[in-house]
């Protein structure tokens, strides 16, 4: 357990884990892989520490590639997961930076042979989380030298979600869940998005229930059709105001990305735009499509052992290829 910054700007408890290599460390201590987790629920017992941790999440391979290299693993829970009384503000990318750099920081303090050299990995959530996270350092983290993101399909395009549910969309049916999630998420860091104002009877208490559940927990037939989910009279403004100021294509980026994206993964078609749209920004991004991966765990393990080679190439102060080039 450790100390980060809320979304009130107050210290808030979090929660995580660290692993560290048996090899001895080198000089400035071991190098830092922070895993930034995909979408697990927005509940306190939905986090890694709690059960839900890289395995279940095509990720275990690679980040014990990363100890055996030598790189000291960290796995922040975020804010609001792992620990009781604070509401997880899922997709909020400042919060999760802030968690992701903190325990970083927690790390050296705790044990301090663990560098201040970092990377960050992560996908879905995590990859956004990981963009957000270089966005942020240099302002929030300055003791902490992030030299390389490595996002796995980012979390992209959520701001277009209300107005696909409010058109009663057929796409958005398979994500109803997720949505909840994001007004839920949306609702506990920015007060002006009330879920009251938003919501049907129905899907108020579905996303209540997303509080006290984790991903995937709950039966389909128990989440309102889309077409059931919105007030006639919903306020949407606040929320895909929110959504977008934190969209992934608001990032500064300090350091060079590497971006894995399945070719039948939905958010292939809005990752590639964002590439080219953070290359437009001077970036350097690489973006390298595994075809016949969907937005699975199975998508992480296919990029594994190139996010392993590039974190180590970023290391050896190997440059940088490939960058920006469609």
């Amino acid at each position: 357990m450790y100390v980060t910054t809320g979304t009130d700007g107050r210290p808030v408890a979090a929660t995580g884990i660290v692993t560290v290599p048996k090899s001895p460390p080198p000089e400035g201590g071991w190098p830092v892989v922070a895993w930034d987790h995909g979408t697990t629920g927005i509940a306190a017992e939905c986090a890694p520490s709690r059960g839900f941790g890289p395995s279940s999440q095509g990720a275990g391979d690679m980040l014990a590639a990363f100890v055996q290299r030598g790189f000291a693993v960290v796995q922040p829970d975020y804010v609001g997961m792992g620990v009781t009384g604070v509401k997880h503000p899922y997709l909020d990318g400042r919060s999760a930076a802030y968690a992701t750099l903190d325990l970083v920081r927690a790390a050296h303090n705790a044990f301090p042979d663990v560098g201040t050299t970092a990377f960050v990995v992560g996908h879905s959530q995590g990859g956004h989380a990981a963009l957000w996270t270089s966005h942020y350092a240099p302002q929030y983290a300055a003791d902490i030298d992030v030299r390389g993101v490595v996002a796995i399909a980012p979390a992209n395009g959520f701001q277009l979600m209300p107005q696909l549910v409010a058109a009663r969309d057929s796409t958005a049916e398979p994500y109803a869940g997720i949505f909840l999630l994001v007004v839920d998420g949306a609702s506990a860091t920015t007060p002006t998005v009330v879920p009251e104002r938003i919501l049907t009877p129905a899907g108020l208490k579905a996303a209540e229930r997303a509080w006290h559940a984790c991903a995937f927990d709950a039966p389909a037939d128990q989440l309102p059709p889309v077409a059931d989910l919105l007030r006639p009279d919903a306020d949407l403004a606040p929320l895909v105001s929110a959504l977008a100021a934190a969209a992934p294509d608001q990032v500064a980026l300090n350091a060079p990305v590497f971006l894995p994206q399945g070719g039948q993964d939905p958010l292939g078609a809005l990752n590639l735009p964002l590439t080219q749209t953070l290359c437009g920004k001077g970036a350097s991004v690489e973006f390298k499509v595994y075809p016949d991966e969907q937005h699975t765990p199975a998508e992480v393990h296919a990029a594994g052992d190139d996010a392993v080679a590039w974190v180590q190439a970023r290391l050896d102060g190997t440059p940088v290829t490939g960058a920006c080039g469609f």
